[in-house]
């Protein structure tokens, strides 16, 4: 479902049901919906959005439902995904030079303006805000 609102315009990015995340289809996806701003904007919530997919596919048994809200005269882009598995909340990890995995959370923060997480009976979302530029 794509809309718009008096708040601004959603994007809901549609799963197959594929084993593996659909990461190259997702940037593709991304890289259409915002060409309107920087290339390293666009890098930002490519990340984060992979990040949030993966960590949704890799923790949670999968996410049913990724958005990318784009408020009404805010120089930002919202992503929201969804999994159903409410109760097993994200753990940032530690960095040590030695650790193969775990940074994913780290670089979400790193990116983003804001990130949390919002949690329903029979789901959660995990968000992030990335400020984003208007490109020329």
């Amino acid at each position: 479902m794509n809309g718009t609102s008096a708040e601004g315009v959603e994007h809901d990015f549609e799963f197959g049901t594929t084993v593996i995340p659909p990461l190259a289809q997702l940037r593709s996806w991304l890289r259409g919906l915002l060409r309107d701003v920087t290339d390293e904007a666009c890098l930002d919530v490519e990340l984060a959005a992979t990040e949030l997919l993966t960590n949704a596919y890799e923790h949670a048994a999968g996410p049913f439902e990724l958005r990318l809200l784009r408020p009404r005269g805010r120089p930002m882009v919202r992503l929201e995904v969804d999994d159903a598995c409410p109760h097993l909340l994200p753990q940032p990890r530690g960095d040590a030079p030695t650790d193969h995995r775990g940074r994913g959370l780290m670089m979400i923060k790193a990116v983003s303006r804001a990130w949390g997480v919002r949690l329903n009976s029979d789901r959660k979302t995990i968000w992030a805000e990335i400020s984003v530029i208007q490109g020329d």
